[in-house]
């Protein structure tokens, strides 16, 4: 019994595993196919489709002097236009599709990505770290839920951190309480990024 018990545990668990698989394959998937719109548009000159707000900030930090910071939201823009039978029933509203951020000084560089579906719930979000540790994380999201986070570190002439850092993967169900704070705080940063992203556009309305 208790054998028969141990192998369907480990067939739930290698199920489980291969539908993860098959959800972080169609993000990547949507992330390339989304990324080729942008440079696509870029490359013909259409840089406005898709649309965004693009803006960029000099910060004064203490102890650390000027910090460039530049953020970047792409999104779906949507009418009720054809519907609408005054003005006054018009409307407009927008949907984040990614969200670009990256702050860099002499010392250290960070570059964020974050990217939507079509109805801006929240699939991927990457980090590459340059300066004290230089690494690559990838997390990916399904249903609102973290189910993979991907670390891997690298060597750069920047790293001042000769520290070795191990490369891991790991899926729901294996997450550490470390993983589910970096779950949090990303979820909460892709609902600000969404809510700074209708005020700006609000504000240009």
């Amino acid at each position: 019994m208790k054998k028969i018990l141990t192998v369907g545990l480990f067939s739930f668990f290698i199920t489980t595993l291969v539908s993860q698989e098959d959800i972080v394959k169609k993000i990547r998937q949507t992330y390339i196919d989304y990324n080729k719109q942008i440079t696509d548009s870029e490359a013909e000159g259409l840089d406005y489709l898709p649309p965004c707000f693009k803006i960029n900030n000099v910060q004064n930090r203490p102890a650390l002097g000027p910090v460039n910071i530049s953020v970047t939201y792409y999104y779906d823009e949507y009418s009720n236009a054809e519907e609408a039978e005054s003005y006054a029933e018009l409307k407009n509203w927008v949907t984040l599709r990614k969200a670009v951020y990256t702050e860099g000084m002499p010392s250290y560089t960070d570059y964020k990505e974050m990217l939507y579906d079509e109805k801006g719930n929240l699939l991927f979000y990457y980090v590459k770290s340059t300066g004290y540790e230089c690494s690559e994380k990838r997390f990916y999201f399904d249903k609102g839920k973290l189910i993979k986070i991907a670390f891997n570190p690298f060597k750069d002439e920047q790293c001042s951190n000769e520290e070795e850092f191990p490369t891991f993967t790991r899926y729901a169900g294996k997450l550490t309480k470390d993983d589910l704070g970096w779950e949090k705080w990303i979820i909460e940063k892709a609902q600000k990024n969404k809510q700074l992203l209708n005020d700006l556009y609000n504000s240009t309305q």
